[in-house]
């Protein structure tokens, strides 16, 4: 799986919802099937470096999380009438408990990021990565 994301973005909800909604969908995640994240427009004067995007990215998905933790938590007591929401079967994948923020050194799948210029023919990385 092969997420592109621009490195001169300043808005990493979009993105991060995308990511989170990978991560937890047991339908589509296959635990040793890679995802690469490829980080373009390197190139820019203003593009983030890497790790910048890693960390916003993952304080992003980290957000999410929560907020969709939050409301299942209330939508599985509702339809339990106040009782153990356990059991409920569902296509989700837990990210991490939540005591432990996000990271995606954690996740289901292994994560891969790599960062591209087109323009400048900087993508020796993500050549190497087909290798």
């Amino acid at each position: 799986m092969f997420f592109l994301i621009d490195s001169n973005t300043i808005n990493f909800n979009l993105p991060a919802q995308s990511l989170y909604t990978f991560f937890t969908n047991k339908n589509i995640i296959i635990p040793q099937v890679p995802v690469v994240i490829v980080c373009t427009k390197t190139d820019i004067p203003t593009a983030l470096p890497l790790e910048a995007i890693k960390n916003r990215l993952g304080q992003e998905i980290e957000i999410i999380r929560k907020a969709n933790a939050n409301v299942t938590q209330l939508d599985q007591i509702g339809k339990l009438g106040g009782g153990s929401a356990d059991n409920i079967d569902s296509d989700t994948i837990t990210l991490t408990d939540n005591k432990e923020p996000f990271s995606f050194e954690k996740t289901k799948t292994p994560v891969f990021w790599i960062k591209i210029s087109v323009r400048d023919g900087k993508i020796g990385d993500l050549a190497q990565y087909f290798e």
